[in-house]
Parts: C-alpha cells; structure tokens; sequence
C-alpha cells in the first residue's frame, strides 16, 4: 500500500527551518545548534515562510511554515541559559508542530554545550486520501502520531574571529510513521561547521551528515557591530542558493528576510521560497567586531604617528536596572519610672528589637483570639481612681471613633483579668464588644527571645536590599594587556560613591553588594558606573557609561512602654494592654 511511502514525507529534512550553526547574529540559527544560546542576545523571535511560484506572481503553493522562539542566556548567572521553541510546517496532505526547550552550558569563557527537547506531531489531512479505504489498519490508532525528539550540539571561539559548531539533530532517530514502520524513522544527522571572520566580513562552511548523505553549504556575508548583515550562500546537494538579509531597525527591534532559489532547475515553476523574520532582543548591547591579530613584521620599518586602527573598548550592563531599598527605623521609649522587674518581663519582641530574623509583620508578638469569652466575669480588685479615669477617657474615644479597637492581651492567668476589663468596658462604659478583643499569645508560635540588655537602645534600625547583590557584565574586545582596571559608581551630580580597583586582566563579571565606599547602602536618587584601565604603555580607556536608580522606602515605628493607664489616650496605630500573671 502506498499509506506507508506518505507517511514518510514529513522527514526530509529541507522542511525544518534552519540556520547557520556558526552563526551569532541568525535568530534560526538557535533551531540548529542549541549551544548557541548561551552567546546569542536574549531575544524574542517569530517567522514565517511562503513557496511561491514566481518573484512576481502573485499565485502561491499551499505550502506554509513559520516558527517561533525565546532565548534566556543568563537565566543563571553567565552560564546556564534557557529557551523555548515553537515551529510548524502546513502542507494539503499533512501538518507538523514541533514544541521544545532548550538548555545552554557556557562551560568556558568562550565554549558551550546545549541540548535541546521537542515534542513532534504529525497529523494528516483524510481529504489528501483518494480512493483509500479509512478502515485499513494503518488508521486504527487514528490519523495523527505524538513522539519527541533531541538534538545537542556545541559552540567554540577558539581564536579571535574563529568559530567552531557541531552537533547531532534528531539523536533519538524518532519514527512518524502511523503503524511504526522503519520508513518513517527520521535518520539521526551529525552537522558540523566552522566561520572565520576578518575585517567586518565572515566565511561558513557547514557539513550535514545524514545516512550516507552529506550535505555541505557554504556563505559569505558582511557584518556590523548592530547585528546587521547581508549573507550570500548556497548548498551543494540539493543545488539550491540563498541570499539573506538582516537590518537593526533601531531600539530593540531587527527584521531578517531569506530568499532561497533552486539553481538546479531555473525553468521550473517554482521559484524557492521567502522567510521573514522580526527579532526583538533586550538588555542590547552591541556585539564588537572580532580583532584582528596584527601581520608580523617582516620589515623593520618606523611606525607613523596616528590613530590606531582597532582601539581596546568594552560595553558595561547588568540585569538590575533599579535597587529597592527599604529601611525599618524604631524609636523606643521607655518609661523612666518602669521598675526592672517589670522590665524583666518583656522579651525581645515586646520591644520590637531587630534583627536579620525579624519580619515586618505589625504585631511584635504573634498572638491569637480567645475563643471563649464569659461575659459574667467581674474584676474583683478595686481600681484605683487615677485607672478608673484612665480607663472612662479610653471608653469616651471608642464610642466617638467606633473604627478604632484594643487588644487586652492576657498571659495565662492574666487571660481571666483581661476578660474581666473587657466586660467592665462593655457593661460600664457601653462600649461596643467588637472594638474590645482578648487574645493570648501563640501557642504554636517559637519560644521568644528575652532581652540581651535590661534597655534597649532608644533608636535602632535594619536595611534590607532588594536585590541584596548585582552582577555587573563586562563585554571586552581590546587587542592589548591590561595592567589595572578600576569601576567607578557616582552620583547623577559627579560625587563618586564607590571604586573597585584590580590588577591584571578585564574581569567576565563585577560583583557588587549596592554599598559605597563606607559601606553604607546607597541611598535614593540616580547613579551610573563607568570602568576605565590602562596598558603596559600607560594608555587608559574607558568604557560606557550604564545609569540605574536606588528607590528607597522607610519605614518608622514608635514603640512607646509604660505601666502608667493614664497614656492610654494616646493616638496609636496599635493599642494593646498586657496583663501578667501576677
């Protein structure tokens, strides 16, 4: 039956879009060489691709493909990146979807490894079928089929201007076909590829291996710094040429466009095929043309005074753009006429003592309601006059503010206490019982801490740092040594708030911990960072300058302690009465 022949059409591979895998700047590339993640910007891609039957013709072949994709390089740090990817391909008799992720390893400074995964559907089209009977049991699990496959690859510069790419598509050789017959397996193929670039321009050449295949191609194309170029290529097996094109519009916006010809067969209605693709990449910052290593001297001869050719640069950038700094002050007072022992009694978090363990939950004490409240408990103990005032003002600003609580909180017998002053707030002054709580302290909560010190410190204060750290990122193409290079931070103004001084080689990274050279974090406003170094011959560079913003929030509570009823009449944003045991 010939069922078997058709579901083996999904596999060639000229079906797939594809890229160079030596290539830096080509947004297919990624669907390649998966290692390439890890050196590509991140970006996010989407493309698609037409057959059309003449240039300027207007009929076209139902044939259509696009794709899709994400690419993280620094998901962790500057080595692991991560990406997504999507592509499908719509034909009359069948479609197929690829959805996948990808993986990258910078295992060096200027090597990666990268895997990648995909689901790989295919589905066919039952109107494509004539005269075939649909009850044949090539159709007994249905018309479509779900498998996977894998593809690695590597990605290395080992010399200025030399790139080396290769890698295994389709490693799990997975089989489309409906009944899992061998013609439907799509072969493992091995690629491979090495780019040399000299003075703005770069030469490819790539060998695919399938079976007993191979497939080498070849391009030349002319670069710039903004990732712009015009690439001119072909491949020998199937005879077919391409030209391609990619323009930085501007931002963070690139628009590619691919146009491949069959220069086997120019008389053939078909005239290839037409991809366009729009590229958005952010943090941006511009790829540096490779250097080239100067001719040696086979002259003696006395150099001119001039300008250098190539001249040491490097681009600064980091995935903080802003710092979050936040700052919890306490100003505590304690009543002078509070005896120590009194004192004693109050633990750490009664005084909202910080530490890096505190949280910035309201209540210094975690504390939970009484569930059971008996109204018929009265307070035995005469109150004295000034308490019984103390206590009849209190009552007079809950029944003027009915928004306005206090919390009566009660440590084990003192819980009854507490239940007997909320009734006599409630039945002698007619206070309203949801503006009167009775809570204890949590049982299931830690133990508290007790106080280091009888007195705290009246001022106190804890800076929390959102993020507590940076990664400064150092992109470098300079032709000489570095003797020394130092990172400099300022204000918008020019006050410079902190230097980082090194010797020897342009470092990959900067880590920063946010503070100045006092070891202060710094406060609000707009900052910028500028790295400058020197050579054996004493010239300095510098390279540009990054801006970020420190947004700063404060946060200050008054903790006011005292044995003393009359105070509370005080305004406070929490009023609670502590009754003891005693």
């Amino acid at each position: 039956m010939g069922m078997v022949i058709l579901c083996c059409c999904p596999v060639r591979g000229q079906q797939a879009i594809l890229g160079l895998p030596t290539s830096l700047d080509d947004p297919a590339a990624l669907q390649t060489n998966p290692a390439l993640t890890a050196f590509q910007r991140p970006k996010v891609v989407l493309g698609a691709q037409g057959y059309y039957m003449g240039l300027s013709r207007s009929e076209t072949l139902p044939l259509r493909q696009g794709y899709t994709l994400v690419s993280l390089p620094y998901v962790v740090g500057d080595w692991l990146g991560l990406g997504a990817h999507a592509q499908y391909f719509d034909s009359p008799a069948y479609k197929r979807i690829l959805l996948g992720s990808t993986l990258s390893w910078r295992v060096l400074r200027g090597v990666s490894l990268g895997v990648s995964a995909s689901a790989f559907h295919v589905s066919y089209n039952q109107g494509a079928f004539v005269e075939v009977d649909m009850s044949d049991p090539v159709f007994a699990g249905g018309l479509s089929k779900t498998t996977f496959t894998a593809t690695a690859g590597f990605f290395a510069q080992i010399l200025p201007g030399v790139h080396l790419a290769g890698g295994v598509r389709h490693l799990n050789e997975p089989n489309v076909s409906l009944v899992g017959d061998p013609e439907g397996i799509v072969a493992r193929s091995f690629f491979g590829g090495m780019s040399l670039a000299l003075a703005g321009l770069r030469a490819h050449a790539v060998v695919t291996a399938r079976g007993n295949e191979v497939e080498p191609m070849v391009a030349l194309e002319a670069y710039n710094t903004q990732g712009s170029y015009v690439r001119l290529g072909g491949s020998f097996a199937d005879a077919s040429g391409f030209a391609e094109g990619q323009l930085y519009l501007g931002g963070a916006l690139s628009v590619n466009y691919r146009y491949q010809l069959p220069v086997s067969d120019l008389t053939a209605a078909t005239t290839g095929s037409h991809r366009i693709t729009l590229v958005f990449e952010f943090n941006r910052v511009p790829r540096l043309l490779d250097p080239v290593a100067p001719p040696g001297h086979f002259l003696e001869v006395t150099p001119l005074e001039m300008e250098p050719a190539f001249k040491p640069r490097a681009y600064l950038t980091s995935r903080d753009p802003y710092l979050e700094h936040f700052e919890k002050r306490i100003e505590r007072t304690i009543d002078p006429s509070l005896t120590d022992e009194a004192l004693r009694s109050l633990t750490a978090e009664d005084l909202v003592v910080l530490d890096s363990s505190v949280t910035s939950e309201r209540r210094p004490i975690p504390t939970e309601p009484v569930e059971q409240l008996v109204p018929g408990i009265r307070l035995v103990d005469l109150l004295s006059d000034n308490y019984q005032r103390s206590l009849q003002l209190l009552g007079e600003e809950l029944k003027q503010d009915s928004t306005r609580q206090v919390t009566i909180t009660g440590v084990d017998e003192g819980v009854v206490k507490a239940m007997g002053l909320r009734n006599w707030l409630l039945d002698g002054l007619q206070v309203q019982s949801s503006q009167v709580r009775v809570e204890q302290p949590d049982s299931v909560v830690l133990p508290l801490r007790p106080l280091e010190a009888r007195r705290p410190p009246p001022f106190e204060s804890l800076t929390l740092l959102n993020p507590d750290s940076t990664a400064i990122y150092v992109l470098a193409a300079y032709a000489d040594a570095t003797t020394d290079w130092e990172l400099t931070v300022f204000r918008d103004d020019g006050a410079v708030v902190k230097r980082i001084r090194q010797a020897g080689a342009l470092p990959r990274q900067i880590a920063w911990d946010w503070r100045d050279d006092r070891g202060k974090a710094l406060d609000a406003g707009v900052y910028r960072y500028r790295l400058t170094w020197r050579t054996p011959d004493g010239v300095q560079y510098a390279s540009n300058e990054q801006v970020f913003y420190v947004r700063k929030v404060v946060r200050k509570i008054q903790v006011y302690v005292t044995q003393d009823p009359s105070t509370l009449t005080e305004p406070a944003d929490l009023l609670e009465i502590r009754l003891n045991d005693k």
